[in-house]
């Protein structure tokens, strides 16, 4: 399949943040009791913070050079919301609460 021309050369991006390797495994487990079923591989599960949508390569390099120095400090997060988005047939987890 060919992208369309406002497509070629772009990516589409978010930011996110990766679980540890247990916390991965537990969303994964979950996710396959909700849904019955397993379909994503735990390495790819993560939390979406912002999504950037289609990124140009000038775009990327101003993303990078913004985010360079952040750090992010070690949260402890309790996802105790899931839904499901059928046509993209996505299974999310969120929080009712965000940390300040």
């Amino acid at each position: 399949m060919r992208l369309s021309n406002a497509l070629e050369g772009q990516r589409r991006l978010f930011l996110a943040l990766w679980p540890e390797e247990s916390a991965r495994r537990q969303m994964a487990k979950r996710a396959a009791q909700v849904a019955g079923r397993r379909a994503v591989r735990d390495a790819n599960l993560h939390l979406t913070l912002v999504f950037l949508g289609a990124t140009t390569s000038e775009q990327l390099a101003a993303y990078e050079a913004a985010l360079a120095d952040v750090t992010i400090p070690t949260l402890e997060l309790t996802l105790d919301h899931y839904g499901y988005w059928p046509q993209s047939r996505i299974l999310w987890l969120g929080l009712s609460y965000t940390p300040p």
